[in-house]
């Protein structure tokens, strides 16, 4: 399936979401802080970020959530869109995607925009599941924002697929997700299964992150699986090579997006003038272009699994 004319405004859309939602974030997060206590906390967060490099995993809440959502969402949202767009077909009924680690919901926004590019599509649900409620939350009001710019923008076809995947996804911890009487439910009816795993696995969450996605895989039974890593391709081959059936895959992304994320990029800078322009790791990573395929996607791990399964 090509890239239509929606692309381009699509990502506009999502980039101006992004900037708005760190916008009011920003003011939530420093309404009780000073600014000196705020550039501390900036550079605390910058510091937790840059150990993803070395296989360390943030906690990702308050300024580390934010900073991650300005930073590594467009990249994540181009890697989801750029590996899904070739499983994706003009029709599904209903596909059923469960995302592991989702995050802000990239996964989430990418099937949005690849929808919206289809002819028809049948339902469409994602169930996000991860351990931090500042992530879901950010999640959340970007998916909010995201269609609001979608139908400012007159976007009408994305914006219609927006509204109708609202009824059916959410976000979530993993208690609350086995829990929910959503999930039974959707068990029930036919239909396509998905598991995504998309940047996820850690060294210091394996033997955790491992145990949950065999549960959830055997509670999903996806007919798809994706799991990707920008550094960690030990750990995702380890996890998707393991005896379940079907056909593996090791692929590269292909870049499909290219180009500066200009109204997060000037937000970002704008936040670096606030602090007063520190030097060091705050200024290198706060006035740096943000890019839909900055570090470039087609150098991540991708591995894949499929098999037939009934519809």
């Amino acid at each position: 399936m090509g890239d239509s004319q929606l692309t381009v405004p699509a990502l506009s859309a999502l980039d101006r979401a992004i900037a708005k939602v760190a916008e009011t974030e920003c003011a939530c997060l420093s309404a009780d802080s000073t600014s000196e206590e705020r550039a501390k906390l900036v550079e605390c967060a910058l510091e937790s970020l840059d150990g993803l490099a070395s296989r360390k995993r943030p906690a990702y809440n308050g300024w580390e959530a934010l900073l991650y959502l300005t930073w590594y969402q467009p990249r994540q949202v181009h890697l989801a869109y750029s590996v899904l767009r070739r499983r994706f077909h003009d029709y599904y009924g209903p596909l059923r995607v469960v995302d592991l680690g989702c995050g802000a919901g990239a996964v989430q926004v990418a099937l949005a925009i690849l929808a919206a590019q289809a002819p028809f599509v049948g339902e469409i649900s994602v169930r996000g599941i991860d351990r931090s409620r500042a992530m879901r939350r950010l999640g959340k009001k970007l998916w909010t924002a995201f269609l609001a710019e979608a139908m400012d923008s007159g976007l009408d076809r994305l914006s219609a697929v927006i509204n109708a995947m609202n009824r059916s996804c959410s976000a979530s911890d993993y208690p609350t997700w086995v829990a929910s009487s959503d999930r039974r439910d959707e068990e029930s009816v036919g239909g396509l299964s998905w598991l995504t795993a998309v940047h996820a696995v850690y060294e210091d969450n394996w033997v955790e992150f491992e145990e949950l996605y065999y549960d959830v895989h055997d509670r999903v039974n996806p007919c798809y699986e994706l799991v990707t890593s920008r550094t960690k391709g030990d750990l995702v081959r380890a996890l998707v090579s393991q005896p379940r059936g079907g056909r593996l895959a090791s692929d590269r992304a292909v870049p499909c997006w290219h180009g500066v994320v200009a109204k997060t990029t000037e937000w970002r800078r704008a936040l670096a003038d606030a602090l007063g322009s520190p030097d060091g790791l705050t200024s290198r990573y706060l006035r740096n272009e943000v890019g839909w395929n900055k570090k470039p996607i087609g150098g991540d791990v991708v591995r894949e699994r499929s098999r037939s399964q009934a519809r």
